[in-house]
């Protein structure tokens, strides 16, 4: 997969959700949460499985996805569907996207002026 559409992909829909949930908290409709628990799954799908084969800055993302962003979407989703999500949770995720939007804003500037 093109490295700049996975990285225009993270700011225009996973960052954007995140500080949506984020702002709106608890009147987050149910469909966000639902499209969270869908990118949790999708991450399967197109992410390649890391191996044991060393740490190179690749495998190191790929492990990350797998061991702390699956898990983290899979919880988001499943307490923001049951509405057990606190304020600061809520709170936290306004950082979490907007840093997710510019690292990787950041990333895709970078390699379409290359």
């Amino acid at each position: 997969m093109n490295i700049k559409v996975v990285n225009a992909f993270h700011v225009l829909v996973i960052g954007s959700l995140l500080c949506y949930i984020g702002f709106t908290g608890e009147k987050t409709p149910m469909e966000v949460f639902y499209a969270i628990f869908a990118l949790s799954l999708v991450i399967f799908a197109v992410s390649p499985r890391p191996n044991l084969k060393g740490l190179n800055y690749w495998n190191i993302i790929h492990w990350v996805h797998y061991i702390i962003i699956i898990p983290g979407f899979l919880y988001l989703s499943y307490a923001g569907i049951n509405k057990k999500l606190s304020k600061t949770e809520y709170n936290s995720l306004k950082y979490i996207g907007a840093g997710v939007a510019l690292y990787h804003g950041y990333k895709l500037a970078t390699r379409l002026m290359n």
